[in-house]
């Protein structure tokens, strides 16, 4: 009897950064990976690389990815076709760039950043359901701590200078509330944190120039070290609460089980109208980081707030965030990985469980991009 067919992963943004190195370490694994990218023959290149450091790996080149453009990424999914899709990293995001407005009025951070992977998952979720048990990762930040993210209309619309956080926080929420209405079905969403990471994300602003670009290349990880985060949150034991048998063994009778999933995937809250969607709305929902960035004193509070009280508070979160973001890397470097190493699930910021903002973004989102509210 031969091997079980490899599982197959889509990676955007595996060009470089964290993406390539995570779409080396899935294929290192076992995986198929799919490296779905704008640039297509900077992604050919990767594949190359990734193949010659994992001799018999499967790794290919998708369709070209460009999450600025819808079209684009509904042709991206139109060439992935029916092919059997088991996990899907959300890594591609881009900050100090040029502000730019899509034709539909969208901030153009927030489009790449927030958007376009929005579509990317909602159009995957067929070939993710049809795989389960699967995965979604989304790659926050710990900057999701340091805002408080405005209704979802002005979040879309506005290129302001929390643009990137609120972007971050924004992948947390939709994370959770696809979580909420898909993970009945067997796709677990989590979202994850990898740290303070010299990437090329830096391109453009006071970070690549120095003084401020030596105390990142000697303060922050290298992708390689980032990616391990994320390939825990792709890689880890599978909730044992969430799976697509709920259908079939989970409680009450089973055409109550029926009811229930049918309302969760329409995006209904179970408790009616009236009950309090405030708080995670997700069963099993997880957030990862690691090292420092999993210390209590960053997860247990967020920076983010309003009015003046908010803006003080978020001053003295930021200054103890900056200390962690430059112990943490040196810890584990010096440590030979034994401190700082491990990956973990912690609480994400209080606005990333907010269920009633979480389900308003998701319809806000679907009606700009042409899809159903409902799953």
């Amino acid at each position: 009897m031969g091997d079980p067919p490899a599982k197959t992963a889509i990676v955007t943004g595996a060009n470089a950064g964290i993406g390539r190195e995570v779409a080396q370490g899935l294929v290192a694994r076992g995986w198929r990976v799919i490296l779905a990218c704008r640039d297509t023959r900077a992604a050919g290149r990767a594949a190359e690389d990734i193949a010659r450091e994992a001799p018999g790996g499967a790794v290919e080149v998708g369709p070209a990815l460009d999450l600025a453009d819808n079209g684009s990424v509904r042709n991206f999914v139109k060439g992935i076709g029916d092919r059997p899709v088991h996990l899907l990293v959300n890594n591609a995001a881009v900050n100090f760039v040029p502000k730019w407005h899509t034709e539909d009025g969208v901030a153009g951070m927030v489009q790449v950043n927030y958007l376009g992977p929005y579509l990317l998952t909602r159009l995957l979720a067929p070939s993710l359901r049809a795989c389960a048990p699967s995965r979604v990762v989304h790659v926050s930040s710990v900057m999701h701590r340091l805002t408080h993210m405005p209704r979802p209309a002005a979040f879309l619309s506005t290129w302001s200078p929390s643009c990137y956080a609120n972007t971050k926080l924004a992948n947390i929420l939709f994370a959770n509330e696809f979580h909420r209405r898909e993970g009945p079905l067997g796709v677990h969403s989590c979202a994850v944190d990898p740290g303070g990471v010299r990437t090329r994300i830096y391109a453009g602003s006071i970070y690549a120039r120095p003084p401020l670009s030596w105390a990142v290349d000697l303060l922050f990880a290298p992708p390689s070290d980032g990616a391990q985060a994320v390939l825990h949150a792709a890689t880890c034991d599978w909730p044992p609460t969430i799976g697509r048998d709920s259908l079939e063994h989970g409680p009450g009778t089973r055409s109550e089980r029926r009811e229930l999933l049918q309302i969760l995937r329409k995006g209904q809250s179970p408790v009616g109208q009236s009950g309090s969607r405030r708080g995670s709305a997700s069963n099993g929902f997880s957030f990862y980081a690691r090292g420092l960035f999993a210390s209590p004193l960053v997860t247990r509070w967020g920076g983010g707030g309003e009015g003046w009280q908010g803006a003080a508070w978020g001053a003295v979160y930021a200054l103890v965030l900056a200390l962690h973001a430059a112990m943490d890397y040196p810890i584990r470097r010096m440590s030979g990985g034994r401190w700082g190493g491990g990956t973990r699930a912690v609480p994400a910021a209080p606005q990333a469980g907010d269920a009633r903002l979480a389900l308003e973004l998701w319809n806000s989102s679907a009606e700009i991009v042409g899809l159903p509210r409902h799953s």
